[in-house]
């Protein structure tokens, strides 16, 4: 399993690689209780021409429209290269261009309040244009007045919150500092830094390193990786910010072993996958989730 979200219903959209069989092997909907839904209009689902086994590795849900990313050709049958765009049942609508050119690997995806679509990966647009970001307008075609293509570093996860402005996070972003998080304004420009202070601290004997970033309330994200604090608040594998970047205190209950790999926020229920540990490491588990009060805000 790769990529995992939930609908206002409580349906579960899960992709990967071969996850079910039958029909759809790498991406299909779950009923609350864990049942496969039958009633999604998945079909053949996502496949390719050549032969190669298809994956999902990403899924987003804007405005009960599905995004599904990841390496395939076809979905029910029909050309789309690398994404689609679904109904909330499972029906293609688009995209109806499709502009990635098809040698590219696809890694991230987040979709802006005007249905744009910002693309993390690698992309050879010519010879000399090589990417790691661009944008796509609703009907599929690349938006050339994205001004973000290149950032420094290895890249692991970005989000779009606030504003339409992206948060990027990775493994040492920019090769000087523990500062593995960078900002951007809606149209790619260059934000102002993000107030990290001293930045993160290392687990012992581990790289630092920030995994996922999630938008988990207006003015409020949360970042997942290997690391223990941040900006001189012990805080093991999961901060709170705010979009300033100033750190929010909270109630974590997970100890210096912990770490975070993938997290999904619905509902205001942050769903993570990782490693989490309690009492000194005597309780492990691959999987938690975090619920934040509906009422709270930031000044709780």
């Amino acid at each position: 399993v790769r990529a995992i979200a939930i609908q206002d219903d409580d349906r579960i959209l899960v992709g990967g690689s071969t996850l079910f069989d039958g029909a759809s092997p790498a991406f299909h909907r779950l009923l609350p209780d864990g049942a496969i839904d039958g009633s999604f209009q998945v079909g053949t689902g996502v496949a390719n021409s050549n032969g190669w086994s298809a994956s999902v590795s990403r899924i987003r849900i804007v405005n009960s429209k599905i995004y599904v990313l990841g390496s395939f050709d076809r979905y029910n049958g029909e050309v789309c290269q690398s994404l689609v765009i679904l109904d909330k049942d499972g029906k293609k609508i688009g995209p109806e261009q499709n502009a990635i050119p098809a040698s590219s690997f696809l890694q991230d995806m987040e979709i802006q309040s005007d249905g744009k679509i910002v693309l993390l990966g690698s992309f050879s647009l010519s010879g000399t244009d090589s990417r790691k970001f661009i944008r796509l307008d609703v009907d599929g075609s690349i938006d050339d007045s994205f001004q973000l293509k290149n950032v420094d570093g290895n890249l692991n996860d970005f989000d779009v919150y606030d504003g339409d402005s992206l948060v990027i996070v990775g493994n040492y972003v920019d090769f000087v500092s523990y500062r593995v998080l960078v900002r951007y304004g809606p149209n790619g420009e260059l934000a102002e830094p993000l107030e990290q202070g001293s930045g993160f601290t290392a687990r012992r004997n581990i790289f630092i390193s920030a995994s996922c970033v999630e938008w988990v309330a207006p003015g409020l994200i949360a970042v997942g990786g290997s690391f223990s604090g941040y900006n001189g608040m012990v805080s093991p594998g999961l901060v709170l910010l705010q979009t300033n970047g100033s750190p929010v205190p909270f109630s974590n209950p997970f100890d210096s072993t912990s770490f975070v790999m993938t997290a999904v926020c619905s509902n205001r229920v942050l769903y993570m996958t990782g490693g989490f540990s309690r009492d000194h490491g005597q309780t492990i588990n691959s999987g938690a989730k975090l619920f934040f009060p509906i009422e709270s805000t930031i000044a709780d």
